[in-house]
């Protein structure tokens, strides 16, 4: 299970909810998440505690292996302290410490309860506050985890909980913190195994920004309902089913009349839009994610009149997901529709095609090669250029890589495999222009390598004199960020690099085969831009 669904044009509160997690939290529990110091190596901890809980003995600043028996809730406390300060660490199997207390249980016991892994060591710290000594108690016990109704509900929560939810179906599910004052609710969910899925809880424009996620039935999800920055309070957690209703795989339109999830699944591989009309005085906002709640692309206003349009390179059999809502706290009703677009064809040898509005084209290669696509009299536009392999997935794009505000694209293309370049525009421009496709002579490296210069993405054909170990490496990066990447001769990737060298300098070393073509690529993180050197080592 991967990612999360926000509330469109919210999400960026998200961010903010994560940064404030980030910090060591004091006084609550939490789950393995936050590692912010380390267990020195030489540290002894032979004492163990049994795998099912129980009680130790305390005296002295001593380090305790345990190993749970079961996947759950745990809780460590200390009593008895008399004089003395308890505080107890939590570090995982690799001495990293995942949280600490020292006044949770009251009266200067410590306490902590966590979301521990059935077989997976950890090491109890237990100690005392600064330079204090004495003796306690230490207690470990696997505590209950509250069940809620798999059809959802609610639940008021005093202080830091966790909830064990599975869902009675598979579908879009809200866990919202309401009825809150003067608190900070935080909320985060976590999948059977103790990983992280979401987290959220930040007051956006007066409102808590819930969770909201695509659950699988029969699945368990952990649930903690806690507080922001050791706060405290009272506020109630409220799960709710959102409707995932089911557009045809050959396309469809809908009535949308409250927020709604629609599952799709294409027929075929193409382009797709999804279309807003009817909307009266709504204003529709669409969002558009892959299977596993992954964001993909949004629109508010693309179709005019303040009617949505997504337009998306999607695969034949693989599901996704639309959310269909309105723009803020609007609310109303209109009709979604979902069509597939015919896709124009580039000659497979050099040619150009004129591009007026946003357009898909398709495209296979005569020969294996490196290939550009270059706009030309695009007047005042600004031509945007993406380029798809044949499942969707993006290998390239660009905005202003040629003269002016014309777009470039160079890629190393495999001959018969099907190629996708969607042509369109900066933002919500318009106009129209020359597309042109051009098979590219490819620079090559001399067979006993070699340095290069590299002040733009580039392709360059190697055919090594010898067998072996061959390095390539970046250096005297110019405020940039190098990134490369190894390609065999039919424009398979063999492996790629970002910071391999450090100081953000990419770094390859592969075995390589004598008189066998490979095709290196030279470019950039992201959109990032700049010069440095390449250099080509026989490493034998």
């Amino acid at each position: 299970m991967k990612g999360s669904f926000h509330i469109p044009k919210r999400f960026y509160a998200l961010i903010l909810s994560l940064l404030l997690l980030l910090g060591a939290v004091q006084g609550i529990s939490v789950l393995a998440e936050d590692k912010n110091s380390h267990l020195a190596a030489t540290e002894s901890h032979d004492p163990s505690i049994p795998a099912s809980g129980g009680s130790v003995n305390v005296n002295e600043t001593t380090y305790f292996s345990f190993i749970p028996g079961k996947t759950g809730l745990w809780t460590f406390q200390t009593s008895g302290k008399g004089d003395g300060d308890p505080y107890l660490w939590l570090y995982d199997a690799n001495g990293y410490l995942i949280i600490e207390n020292d006044d949770g249980a009251g009266d200067l016991d410590a306490f902590i309860s966590i979301y521990l892994i059935e077989g997976t060591q950890y090491t109890v710290q237990a100690g005392f506050y600064g330079d204090g000594c004495g003796s306690y108690t230490l207690w470990v016990a696997e505590a209950p985890l509250t069940m809620l109704p798999g059809t959802g509900g609610s639940v008021i929560v005093y202080e830091q909980a966790y909830f064990s939810f599975i869902p009675d179906s598979t579908g879009i599910w809200t866990i919202d913190a309401v009825k809150y004052e003067y608190c900070d609710p935080l909320l985060w969910l976590y999948d059977a195994y103790g990983q992280l899925i979401a987290v959220n809880g930040y007051e956006a424009y007066g409102y808590f920004e819930p969770v909201s996620i695509r659950l699988d039935q029969g699945e368990q999800y952990i649930i903690r309902a806690g507080f922001n920055n050791a706060g405290f309070g009272s506020y109630t957690v409220q799960i709710t089913g959102i409707p995932l209703a089911i557009l045809p795989g050959t396309g469809g339109s809908a009535q949308v009349n409250r927020l709604t999830y629609y599952s799709i699944t294409p027929d075929s591989t193409g382009i797709w839009t999804f279309r807003t009309s009817g909307n009266g005085y709504s204003d529709p906002y669409l969002s558009l994610y892959d299977a596993y709640g992954q964001y993909i692309t949004g629109d508010d206003d693309g179709a005019g009149g303040l009617n949505a349009l997504i337009t998306a390179y999607m695969a034949e059999g693989e599901q996704y997901l639309i959310l269909a809502g309105y723009y803020s706290a609007d609310s109303g009703n209109y009709t979604l529709e979902a069509a597939r677009m015919p896709i124009s064809a580039l000659p497979a040898v050099n040619g150009s095609v004129t591009v007026e509005g946003g357009s898909y084209f398709s495209f296979m290669p005569e020969r294996t090669g490196l290939w550009s696509f270059q706009t030309f009299e695009n007047g005042d536009s600004d031509p945007y250029l993406r380029l798809y392999d044949a499942y969707g997935q993006l290998i390239a794009e660009d905005d202003d890589g040629a003269e002016g505000l014309n777009a470039f694209i160079s890629a190393y293309l495999a001959e018969g495999m099907q190629y996708v370049i969607s042509a369109g525009f900066f933002g919500y421009g318009a106009g129209s222009y020359t597309l042109r496709a051009t098979e590219e002579t490819m620079p090559a490296i001399a067979d006993s390598g070699g340095i290069l210069y590299v002040d733009r993405q580039a392709y360059y054909s190697f055919t090594p004199g010898s067998s072996g170990l061959w390095a390539f490496t970046t250096s005297n990066n110019k405020n940039c960020d190098p990134y490369l990447c190894l390609y065999d001769g039919n424009g398979l990737l063999i492996c790629e690099d970002d910071d391999g060298a450090g100081e953000l300098n990419a770094f390859i070393l592969w075995y390589l085969e004598e008189g066998a073509q490979y095709v290196v690529r030279a470019g950039f993180l992201g959109n990032d831009s700049g010069s440095y050197v390449l250099q080509v080592i026989n490493e034998n």
